[in-house]
């Protein structure tokens, strides 16, 4: 018989999230916190782990952030390609690119 727990805890942070991190060189261990308020309480959130964990964690967050990124800026290109192909007057094709950040 095999017999299995499962424990998920899901924290969703808004905007004003607070972070803090400390590498414990002596004992080669990460601390991540986070923090965030509601009016009156503060709730904080520690993590900790091995320094591999840690550097293994960095290393999917920066993947993600960067394709993230990058299907982004593809998504706005091809946006602004099709309001160009639909010959959009000047000033609203002007408009449309100072809102999707187009450096061109």
């Amino acid at each position: 018989m095999d017999i299995s727990k499962r424990v998920l805890t899901e924290i969703d942070f808004g905007s004003e999230v607070g972070t803090s991190l400390y590498l414990r060189e002596w004992s080669e261990k990460v601390d991540i916190s986070f923090f965030e308020g509601d009016g009156e309480t503060t709730h904080r959130y520690e993590m900790k782990m091995p320094l591999e964990a840690a550097r293994e964690l960095g290393k999917k967050l920066c993947e993600a952030i960067i394709k993230h990124d990058e299907t982004k800026a593809q998504q706005q290109a091809a946006e602004l390609e099709a309001a160009r192909q639909a010959a959009i007057p000047a000033d609203e094709l002007e408009a449309l690119e100072d809102a999707l950040g187009d450096t061109e």
